[in-house]
Order: structure tokens, then C-alpha cells, then sequence
């Protein structure tokens, strides 16, 4: 090899190789320390994205085990409410076992169906309290197919059992004789530009004209400006059947001197303040004033003076029988009509607290344009939860609604929904700068009037299933979507009446063919009893109305469940068999409920044992062997040691081409 100065191949070649060894033992280094044979896509790049895929679904995974805990729990909520309503009504039966005997007087009976009353009431309370993280779980329901509505304005008033649905403001009038129970506050109209003090006088600056107004100095008696035409037609009033000319500043109209009738007038009142005494014209009596106010928005307006009236909506003092009502079971069927004073057309809201919050249905009689809304309140705790749900159904509700958009009034927000379009009847949502939300109904022109009740008869075809579904989510295509069934268990459902919405009764589908073992044989006492409740008059007909009243799991329409429902010895044996059948449906529900907790179950763990399998998966593919890799790195160490002292010899070599040198 030749000696040369220029070029040192040999450093050049051992500094390669270092480079080499010194990336080898770095990569080595990095999965000895991170536990990982793949780092980054650059060691290996298809390895990296199944690792990867693979990481994204056990968090998927993770994440759906938590869900199917969710589940249970909401599950187990549900389960142990519904328990608690079976003790309940398996007490109520009691109850009623005890009424139904001949040998309690009236008195007993009373004190019994006073205790039912309570027990039926928390029936209810558990159905509407019982939720997770604010969902109610016993109240719901699935409406199907194509429900429609219908209004028959002439059906006839029917009066609220509650007091205060739509309290009136202190001294309203009964709004003659018709039912109704008040008016609204009263017209009011947005203040002119000018207004005049109604508590003081100063004397006239400039004579007025002939055929105007003016004052004497009390302010409360006016006479009418003349001229007369024996005193040059100066400007005069007749004040007892004598003229007396008009004087300002010791002048009379002509501007001679003169001494008579000094006018005066009501001086101009700026700024305005709310309470203020005001006129709106210079030479109006005192005893017309009006006082100032504010109306929802925060407006200076003065009642009598335009074309507006307002009025407040509040159910927070709504009462039965003189105690708190308990929402939204309270106001289930309770409403209030706002009539138009003019004519016979009219509004009329109703509440039903076995329908979905917020939700609204709309109707029109089409022979006096009268409406009707039926707003649902299921869920609504408090009065203010009423009027929001009031305020979303009204919203949407189809039918002549329309929102006009939001408005920024006083730092604060209002909204506006129109709902008679001929009246111009509206709800107003106000909410102030410190986001305290109010509502009031508005209506231009003559004065409103509230009935505290309903007007009208608004019926609903179509239906509801009793339940609501929550869906859990999964990771693999069969738990994707898992519905959860959460039933109805409200006293509404419990107990339904003829005419509730139910879509309970079973169908010819529904019914079983050929009939199971334990219907075929039937006994004396299984055809004197259907024979003589339903009418059956063949034994097919009795199979259907024994499997109706003992498997078909959900209950009979006609319960009846009142204030009377066991204070006589008939009355108490109807419910008695009403109860059987609310507890042979609380039963279905709780077997229900416990079937998807064990699905829930059998979820959880399909769920735990795929994430298990995807995590080993991850690591074959991902996770280094400690000991190949510590193989690789001592291997990457000496090599680079040596790779290092190769090249400090070779840049020793040069040491010999200098000696030649000297």
C-alpha cells in the first residue's frame, strides 16, 4: 500500500464502519430501553401499522367495557326501583283484599283508601325519580306509526283539580262570567317622546288657540279656550257665564294690560324614572295620570296607554288541595285557554306528564280557527323545568308557530314564538344579562283573558309502546348498538284507562297457535268466570281472555286507580284485579330488566377476553426479546469499541510518512 499524506483510506473506511456500528448500537440501545422491537415506522413500517391498529382497538375495547359497566349500573337502577314498586303493590293488595271484605265499615274503608292514595302516589314518584345522571328511566316511551291530533273547540271547558296552573295577578275581575279566572295585567304602550309631570303646575309661557285646553291653578279643571267679541276677540274662558280674558305675564292676547284668567300647565318631565306619576299632555288632569313601569324586558311602558298586554308565566305556586303539587305528575291533564277578549277564539295548552320533555302536538279546529297544544312534561322536576318544557314544545309543536329570531334587549336576550297568527298572540323568552330566564305571553290589541283549565276536546290517534331504549356501545359488529329496554312503570301505565295511548293490546300475532299445555284444559270455575266478565261464549274465546289476563305481559286498558278506588266493597275487588294485572307487568319488567343485565354480563366479558387477545397480539408483534435484543446490543458495542480503535490506528499510520519526511 502506498504511503500518501492526501488521503488516509484506512481512517476513512474505519470511520465508516464506526458510523455503522455507532447507528446499530444506537437502535439496539433504544429497544433495550423502551421494551420494544418497533420504535417508529423506520424499523418497521407494515409491523408499525398492525401495532398500531392493534392499540387505537384495545382503547376501543377498553373504552366499551366501561360502557357495558354503564349499562348495568343503569340496568341494576332500574331493577331495584321496579322491586320496590312490586312491594308496594304487593302491599296496595293487601289493601285492597282488606277493603273488598264485608266486614269493614265505611270509616275503615275511608282510612284504607287513604292509604292507597299514598302508595299510588309513590308509585309515580319512583317511576319520575328514578334516573341516571339526570335520564329518567321509568317514565319513557316509544311512540309509533303516524300519530295525528284533532281539536273539537266546541268540547266543552274542563276545569283544572289543581289551583294556580296560570296564577292571576292580585284584583283582576272574573272576565265576565265565562269561566275565566283573570286578565293580564292590563294595555300597555311604550312612553312618547314627550311626557309631562302630573304633580306640578307652571303657569303657560304662550297663550293657547282658540278651541284648545287649559288648566286652572289645581290642575283638575279644564276649560275650553274662546274668543270674545266684544273685547276685540281676546282670547278668553268662561268661567260661571262670564268671559275673562286669558293673562300671561300681565298681558292679554291683544298686549294690553290686563287682569283675568291665568292658565297653566304641567311642565315636561325628563329623565323618566319607574314609578313615575305622567301625562301625556301638557293640559291633561292629574286625576288621568299613569304611572311608569317596566314591562319583561326591562321597556319603561304605561299601562292604558297603547296596545299590548303582558302577562307572567309561573307555576312555581300551583297547589292541590292547599299543599305543593309534586312534578310533573301534578300538572298531568292540567292546562289554561288564553281567549282572545273580542271574539270566541282561544288557545288552549295542556300538560301531559307521560310524554317526553320538550315535545309538543299541534291542532286546529277548523270551524273557529281555535288551537290547541298538548306539551309534554315528563321528566320536569321543578316549575322552571315546566316552563322550558312548555317554551321547546310550543317550538316544536306543528302548526302555526314560528320563531322570529333573538333580539338583544337591555344586555339581555329575547326571544319571541307567535302562535295565534290573527291575534298575534306570542310567548317571550327573556333572558336578563345575570342569565335569569323568564317567559310571558304577549297580545296586541283588545285584552286577553286565562281560563284555568282546558277548552276544547283535542284527541290523538296513533300510540306509544311502553318503554324507552338507551343504546350501549361496542366495538365488534354484534355489540355495536346494543338497545337496553327501560319499561314505563308510571301510574299511567301501571293502571292504564280506556283511553290512553298504549299500544298494549295484544294482536293477532300476538296471540298463541295452538294454544300452550296450560290453556287446553280448562276448568267449571275458568268458564263461569270469563263467561260472566267478558261473555265468552265458546272455549277458544275463554283461552284468549285467560292468556290476556295471565301471560300476556302487559296490563288490561280500563284500570281504574282514584281517590275511591277502594271506599266501597265493589270498587276494591275491580282493583284488586286491576293490581294483578299492574303486578303481573312489574314482574316482566323485572325479568326483563335482569335478562339484559346478564346480556350485559355476557357483553362485558366477550369484551374483556377480545381486548385480552388483541393486547397479546400487540405484543408479538411489538414487544422486543430482552434477551436477542441484549444479544444484539453487546454485539453493536464491541463492534463499535473496535470499529473506534481501528481508527485510531489509522490515523497513526501517518506517523511513518513524517519520519520519511525529515
Amino acid at each position: 500500500m502506498a504511503m500518501t499524506v492526501k488521503n488516509n483510506a484506512s481512517a476513512l473506511s474505519a470511520l465508516n464502519q464506526l458510523g455503522r456500528n455507532n447507528s446499530d448500537l444506537k437502535k439496539q440501545l433504544k429497544k433495550v430501553s423502551s421494551g420494544m422491537q418497533i420504535n417508529g415506522a423506520n424499523d418497521d413500517a407494515s409491523g408499525y401499522s398492525i401495532s398500531e391498529r392493534m392499540r387505537v382497538q384495545i382503547r376501543a375495547l377498553s373504552q366499551c367495557s366501561d360502557n357495558t359497566s354503564t349499562g348495568k349500573s343503569m340496568l341494576q337502577i332500574a331493577a331495584g326501583a321496579v322491586d320496590q314498586q312490586i312491594q308496594i303493590l304487593g302491599k296496595m293488595r293487601e289493601i285492597a283484599m282488606k277493603a273488598s271484605d264485608g266486614t269493614y265499615a265505611q270509616v275503615d274503608r275511608d282510612v284504607l283508601q287513604n292509604e292507597t292514595t299514598q302508595l299510588a302516589m309513590q308509585l309515580n314518584a319512583i317511576s319520575y325519580e328514578t334516573n341516571y345522571n339526570d335520564k329518567q328511566l321509568l317514565n319513557g316511551s316509544i311512540y309509533m306509526g303516524e300519530i295525528s291530533s284533532s281539536f273539537n273547540s266546541g268540547g266543552g271547558m274542563t276545569d283544572n283539580t289543581v289551583d294556580g296552573v296560570v296564577p292571576m295577578p292580585n284584583g283582576v275581575t272574573d272576565g265576565g262570567g265565562r269561566g275565566i279566572t283573570g286578565y293580564g295585567p292590563g294595555q300597555y304602550g311604550a312612553l312618547p317622546s314627550i311626557v309631562y309631570d302630573s304633580t306640578q303646575l307652571d303657569p303657560m309661557s304662550s297663550f293657547p288657540s282658540s278651541g284648545q285646553t287649559v288648566l286652572d291653578s289645581t290642575g283638575n279643571t279644564r276649560y275650553s279656550v274662546t274668543t270674545d267679541p266684544s273685547n276685540n276677540n281676546c282670547l278668553s274662558v268662561n268661567i260661571g257665564g262670564n268671559l275673562q280674558p286669558i293673562v300671561i305675564g300681565g298681558q292679554d292676547s291683544n298686549g294690553n294690560p290686563a287682569t283675568g284668567f291665568t292658565p297653566y300647565a304641567h311642565p315636561q318631565k325628563s329623565p323618566v324614572n319607574t314609578g313615575d306619576s305622567v301625562l301625556r299632555s301638557a293640559t291633561e288632569l292629574a286625576a288621568n295620570a299613569k304611572t311608569v313601569r317596566e314591562d319583561f324586558a326591562g321597556n319603561q311602558i304605561v299601562d292604558g296607554w297603547g296596545s299590548m298586554s303582558d302577562y307572567k308565566l309561573d307555576f312555581s305556586n300551583v297547589t292541590s288541595g292547599g299543599n305543593p303539587i309534586t312534578f310533573p305528575a301534578g300538572l298531568n291533564d292540567q292546562g289554561f285557554t288564553i281567549m282572545c277578549a273580542a271574539c270566541d277564539q282561544f288557545i288552549s295548552v295542556k300538560f301531559d306528564a307521560n310524554k317526553p320533555s320538550g315535545t309538543g302536538m299541534y291542532a286546529q279546529d277548523p270551524g273557529n280557527q281555535s288551537e290547541a297544544y298538548m306539551i309534554g312534561i315528563g321528566g320536569a322536576a321543578t316549575a322552571d323545568d315546566v316552563l322550558a318544557a312548555l317554551w321547546d314544545g310550543l317550538q316544536n309543536a306543528a302548526g302555526t308557530t314560528a320563531n322570529s329570531g333573538i333580539s338583544t334587549l337591555n344586555g339581555g336576550t329575547l326571544e319571541t314564538l307567535q302562535l295565534a297568527l290573527r291575534h298575534n298572540i306570542a310567548i317571550n323568552k327573556y333572558t336578563d344579562a345575570s342569565g335569569n330566564v323568564s317567559y310571558y305571553i304577549t297580545k296586541d290589541g283588545p285584552e286577553f283573558c286565562f281560563y284555568n283549565g282546558f277548552q276544547g276536546t283535542l284527541e290523538i290517534q296513533g300510540g306509544r309502546k311502553p318503554w324507552q331504549d338507551f343504546f350501549i356501545q361496542g366495538d365488534t359488529r354484534g355489540s355495536q348498538n346494543t338497545r337496553l329496554e327501560f319499561p314505563n312503570t308510571t301510574l299511567d301505565m301501571l293502571f292504564p284507562s280506556e283511553k290512553s295511548e298504549w299500544m298494549i293490546d295484544p294482536t293477532a300475532d300476538d296471540i298463541p297457535n295452538p294454544w300452550p299445555d296450560e290453556l287446553r284444559t280448562l276448568s267449571t270455575q275458568d268458564r263461569i268466570y270469563y263467561s260472566t266478565k267478558y261473555g265468552c261464549t265458546d272455549d277458544d274465546e275463554i283461552r284468549r281472555e285467560k292468556w290476556r289476563d295471565e301471560i300476556w305481559p302487559y296490563p288490561r286498558k280500563g284500570a281504574v286507580v282514584s281517590g275511591s278506588c277502594v271506599r266501597t266493597r265493589e270498587k276494591a275487588q275491580k282493583f284488586c284485579e286491576d293490581i294483578d294485572q299492574a303486578l303481573k307487568y312489574l314482574l316482566h319488567c323485572g325479568t326483563t330488566l335482569g335478562a339484559q343485565m346478564q346480556r350485559m354480563d355476557a357483553m362485558d366479558g366477550n369484551i374483556v377476553m377480545n381486548e385480552e387477545n388483541t393486547q397479546s397480539a400487540e405484543s408479538t408483534v411489538r414487544d422486543a426479546d430482552m434477551a436477542k435484543e441484549m444479544t444484539g446490543y453487546t454485539k453493536a458495542n464491541v463492534l463499535a469499541q473496535s470499529a473506534q480503535s481501528m481508527l485510531a490506528q489509522a490515523n497513526q499510520a501517518l506517523g511513518g510518512v513524517l519520519d520519511l519526511l525529515q
